[in-house]
């Protein structure tokens, strides 16, 4: 595994879909804004997972909007200033992935994070006309709020730290930023 750099990667991508579909889009878009601020390397990823960890204080949460048959609906509260993110079937508070995301995710929240650290939420739709999903938006960094131990599948609340910028960004003739159509459709 390599190192990233969080906030090269929000400055770039910061309410921005990437070109193409899928988590190696995501990767190759942090390899290329990391490697601008020497982050460099290579990294394995499952691709079934929703959290990718780095090998330094970063992490990446994937989060499926509007996904068919879905277990869980991911909901942004607080009208897009904090989103619930649920684990995997086989996440508890145990695994090395979810006790890492509470200590990272808590360091973001208590302002005690180097600027190449954080949690990024990337975010993709559903979209039934494509029979598919839309490729990954960055919503940028969140923090730890809350989480319910023992839940299966674990379930946590998250705040968007960039939820300012977000809510301030045009997507290019549109009314509404791509961030509001997201919540929106949420």
């Amino acid at each position: 595994n390599t190192t990233c750099s969080v906030g090269a990667i929000v400055r770039r991508w910061l309410g921005k879909e990437l070109e193409s579909t899928g988590k190696a889009a995501v990767i190759d878009a942090a390899m290329g804004a990391s490697t601008s601020v020497g982050g460099v390397g290579s990294i394995s990823f499952n691709k079934y997972s929703g959290l990718c960890e780095w090998k330094n204080d970063a992490i990446f949460l994937w989060v499926n909007i509007n996904a068919p048959n879905a277990d869980v609906k991911n909901e942004f509260l607080d009208g897009g200033r904090r989103m619930t993110w649920f684990g995997g079937s086989r996440m508890h508070d145990g695994t090395h992935g979810i006790q890492n995301l509470i200590r990272v995710g808590r360091k973001a929240r208590n302002g005690t994070l180097d600027e190449a650290d954080g949690i990024i939420l990337w975010v993709r739709v559903h979209d039934p006309s494509r029979k598919g999903f839309t490729p990954y938006v960055c919503l940028g960094r969140v923090c730890y709020d809350t989480h319910a131990p023992g839940t299966r599948p674990i379930e946590f609340v998250l705040k968007l730290l960039d939820y300012d910028e977000l809510k301030d960004s045009q997507s290019g003739n549109k009314e509404m930023s791509l961030f509001e159509e997201i919540i929106t459709e949420a």
